[in-house]
């Protein structure tokens, strides 16, 4: 009896289907692109270009650093820059910190550098936690100037996010 009921109902299906299809007063569906396929500008605006990032960084070594400064030389290539504020944000918030620290700058003096000249020409802003610096040891006398010391890096982050940066 199931077997037979099974039978019926497929049956029934595709009897169903077949008519529906062979009739032509049922209506098309419209191809409806999503929004964002509509949407094209002619002329692009320069200001909606502008994208801001939050770099949220603990890295291990110093060739990790310089990579993740090669990325963000190159994305500040594609931008435009901004007139009221650097497009990334770098929050350090791990061992990298230790580069930093004055006492290690003949060693870690290339990168402290690098990070300076892009602090400065205002393509990032440096952000350092304060609660991995008491950890390691580090007091807020031993970090270059140009550094902005935060108390949590992960909560400078999610604020930062908040803002409308975007994590990279």
């Amino acid at each position: 009896m199931r077997k037979t009921f099974g039978v019926v109902a497929l049956i029934s299906v595709l009897v169903g289907y077949w008519a529906y299809s062979q009739s032509t007063d049922h209506e098309r569906v419209p191809d409806i692109k999503p929004p964002s396929a509509q949407i094209r500008l002619e002329q692009p605006n320069p200001e909606l270009l502008v994208s801001r990032y939050v770099l949220d960084v603990s890295v291990h070594s110093q060739a990790d650093l310089e990579a993740l400064l090669n990325q963000v030389e190159h994305l500040q290539l594609k931008n435009k820059l901004p007139d009221d504020g650097p497009i990334f944000a770098l929050v350090l918030h791990g061992p990298e910190i230790d580069f930093f620290a004055k006492k290690n700058y003949p060693k870690h003096k290339s990168i402290v550098d690098r990070v300076a000249d892009l602090d400065a020409r205002g393509i990032i802003e440096t952000k350092m936690c304060q609660t991995m610096m008491k950890f390691r040891s580090i007091q807020d006398s031993d970090v270059p100037s140009f550094v902005e010391l935060v108390p949590y890096g992960p909560d400078e982050i999610d604020r930062l996010i908040k803002a409308g940066r975007i994590r990279m």
